[in-house]
């Protein structure tokens, strides 16, 4: 999966971006912060972001595994559809990111094998041939294998995982809490607060490995561009939605992320 690369510069060890973007790097075996809540402001919409990190953790086969979550305005019905068709939607509508993806073998479920090539807007990255591993349709988990590409000098084993996760609207929770009093008056005020717009929770894990012998990579680079591909693709599922083109369909293979 190829992650959007941004030119931020992310050379502290434990940062986190003033967009509320979500960032961590680890350095060699050393741990990250873990459990860290992130509140931040998007610096165009000025709304609000909720970012958890969980950090860099090792594994008993000296590999590493990063974790952020990122709560998104739109619900898992729209979302999840758009994430397993996230290829196909940024090359027809940001073809400057990625502009093709070829599959090579398979149908788009598990054991697809596929070669999505990037834009000049994705920076360093120009390929990525990876292996689909899991579409599990149950819990909203899509998880693949990088084979062939650019990361592959850095990393030995690449295998990021995406997965979402229905979660209540903020407000309605507070209204829920605080409100049990006007909901006997005026019981359809605090409903119209229980309906408010879905929202989900987005999770990123990247499992990895490093080449014997390289420098310890920019972790954070790596979240930062899993954070931007979410938010890319929740505005691409609003726009399907109102939209609804024929690129959205269930026979389209999903998506990616590499860095």
């Amino acid at each position: 999966m190829a992650v959007l690369h941004t030119n931020q510069d992310c050379t502290s060890n434990d940062s986190i971006s003033n967009d509320g973007g979500c960032i961590v790097q680890s350095e060699g075996k050393k741990s990250a912060q873990s459990g860290a809540v992130v509140l931040g402001a998007d610096s165009d919409t000025k709304e609000e972001n909720h970012v958890m990190i969980d950090g860099i953790k090792e594994d008993g086969f000296s590999s590493s595994i990063s974790t952020i979550r990122i709560e998104l305005g739109i619900g898992v019905e729209e979302m999840w559809p758009a994430l397993k068709n996230a290829v196909n939607l940024i090359v027809h509508h940001c073809p400057d990111f990625m502009s093709s993806c070829e599959m090579l073998h398979g149908d788009g479920g598990p054991g697809s094998i596929r070669l999505v090539k990037f834009g000049p807007a994705s920076g360093l990255v120009t390929y990525a041939k990876e292996e689909i591993i899991e579409v599990d349709e149950e819990n909203m988990k899509l998880t693949y294998l990088l084979l062939e590409g650019d990361l592959k000098k850095q990393f030995e084993l690449f295998k990021p995982s995406l997965s979402l996760q229905t979660v209540a609207a903020a407000q309605a929770s507070t209204d829920l809490c605080k409100g049990m009093e006007a909901a006997a008056e005026e019981p359809k005020d605090l409903n119209k607060g229980i309906e408010a717009q879905p929202k989900c929770m987005a999770t990123w894990v990247l499992e990895y490995k490093l080449q014997e012998g390289v420098p310890s990579p920019n972790i954070e680079l790596l979240n930062e561009g899993a954070k931007i591909f979410f938010r890319l693709i929740e505005s691409l599922a609003i726009t399907m939605k109102e939209t609804t083109p024929q690129i959205m369909n269930k026979t389209t293979p999903p998506i990616g992320i590499s860095a």
